[in-house]
């Protein structure tokens, strides 16, 4: 029986040697071997005893870290993540269930998402993390299991002169161009950077002996000038402090002549020149939030300042420029960089489930033709009642597609409503939060509606406005 070692780094790793989750040399045969949580969990199981949620815990991080495959690169087995494995095992597995029969395929397909918000659920439990690549991988393995059935209606010899070769090179070049847009989604949506030296306002300025450190550091955390000058300061300070100074801002000029800061190093934070923005003056859409009654303009968590129609992200815990929502199918932020390839993506994706979908159907069922122009099936349950897996199979795959197009449209109608009005979901979410929206997707007050065909030019164009007014920070 293989026995696990302690790792060292000179050590080289075989194809199915790896380092787990411990720190030691394991084999992937020994999968299986030295684990407290399985040996327990099968006593409990032998002896009718209720399994303890950390045993459970447990066997998940194991049943993780222990499903690998054997790799040659010199680092080992690599390990095959679980909210990858899931999708990839279960849409295959579920899809063949349903050549069992219609009833079957009808609850199987209906349990499907049911599933995927368990599983998620479970697992971010679990892991306790907020992104995965679980949903991700499920709308690719959709994608591909549609590009497979259409290749095997190809090449079938039951019904060859149902689907001809010009169908299927149409649907593989839309499925090329859909993965290029979905390359581009899954770049940069528009993630606020720092300033090059790390903190736009840098908190390793050296201060005089004897100043107020405490004070300059508040005001360095804070990132605004509102600490400083809530202090008791002499008049005479203040006029001294402004008397050949270049800025007209009393606070910068004290913090220079007071806290030993250098006029570069001003000049480079933008923070001193920031307006409190009360939230009773703000009548507009704002996608930013609001604390202590005024309108955040700078994250604390990202040490950035947040632009107007800016947003952070809980789950990739940056700040985005026009940010709209996380997007689970492309693991990703949909902010002003990759809106748009987000839509052609959508569009492209919801094509593929349908027109794929239409045209294996066409092939596998009884059709009829209307109007001389379309083809519509009619009689499906006899894909059952052959002895032929493969039409049973790619019958529920269509389904399938159909289903999946169907609540996509829903996604897409709703970011058609968004873009129609020129407000991202960021916005809508924090006017929904004061009271601003109507019939749950109208928002009142927005500043950047010029109309619908105005809106989509500025979207197609990348024009959309990035500000609420010239007097907004």
């Amino acid at each position: 029986m293989p026995k696990t070692t302690t790792a060292s780094s000179a050590d080289a790793l075989c194809c199915c040697e790896y380092i787990d989750n411990v720190g030691e040399k394991s084999h992937m045969l020994a999968c299986c071997c030295d684990c407290e949580a399985l040996d327990d969990s099968c006593d409990r199981l032998i002896t009718c005893r209720a399994i303890p949620n950390k045993n459970c815990q447990a066997l998940c991080e194991v049943i993780s870290d222990r499903c690998r495959i054997p790799w040659c690169d010199g680092s080992g087995a690599i390990q095959l993540h679980t909210d990858i494995l899931i999708p990839v095992t279960v849409i295959p597995l579920s899809l063949w269930l349903c050549t069992v029969s219609l009833l079957v395929t009808v609850i199987v397909l209906i349990s499907m998402p049911f599933f995927m918000l368990m599983f998620y659920r479970i697992w971010k439990r679990r892991t306790k993390r907020e992104r995965t690549r679980f949903f991700y991988a499920w709308a690719m393995v959709s994608i591909l299991i549609v590009l497979l059935e259409f290749n095997i209606i190809m090449w079938s010899d039951s019904s060859p002169d149902r689907l001809s070769f010009f169908h299927v090179i149409f649907i593989d070049i839309t499925v090329v161009l859909m993965f290029w847009a979905l390359i581009s989604a899954r770049g940069d949506p528009g993630v606020i950077q720092k300033s090059e030296k790390g903190r736009p306002c840098p908190s390793n300025i050296k201060h005089a002996k004897g100043s107020k450190t405490s004070t300059s550091e508040t005001w360095l955390e804070n990132g605004s000038h509102e600490n400083v000058s809530s202090h008791k300061i002499d008049q005479t300070d203040v006029q001294q402090a402004n008397s050949g100074s270049h800025f007209k801002d009393p606070v910068a000029n004290l913090l220079m002549a007071n806290f030993g800061f250098e006029m570069e190093d001003l000049q480079k934070c933008a923070n001193f020149k920031k307006e409190t923005i009360y939230q009773e003056t703000v009548t507009w859409v704002d996608s930013r939030p609001f604390k202590g009654g005024e309108l955040e303009t700078w994250c604390k968590l990202c040490d950035v300042r947040k632009p107007p129609r800016s947003g952070h992200c809980n789950v990739c815990r940056v700040c985005i420029q026009g940010r709209d929502h996380h997007c689970v199918w492309i693991d990703n932020c949909v902010g002003r960089n990759n809106h748009r390839s987000f839509i052609v993506a959508m569009l492209l994706f919801i094509f593929i489930s349908c027109y794929g979908g239409y045209m294996v159907l066409i092939s596998v069922c009884i059709s009829e033709t209307f109007f001389k122009v379309v083809r519509v099936p009619i009689q499906c349950y006899h894909v059952y009642e052959l002895e032929d897996t493969v039409s049973s199979l790619i019958f529920a795959s269509s389904c399938y597609a159909l289903l999946v197009a169907g609540i996509m449209c829903l996604a897409l109608l709703n970011q058609v409503i968004m873009i129609s009005q020129d407000i991202t979901s960021q916005e809508l979410h924090m006017a929904a939060q004061r009271g601003l929206v109507q019939c749950a997707v109208c928002a009142g007050n927005n500043v950047n509606n010029r109309g619908i065909l105005q809106n989509w030019i500025h979207f197609w164009k990348g024009k959309r406005p990035q500000s609420y007014g010239p007097s907004v920070v």
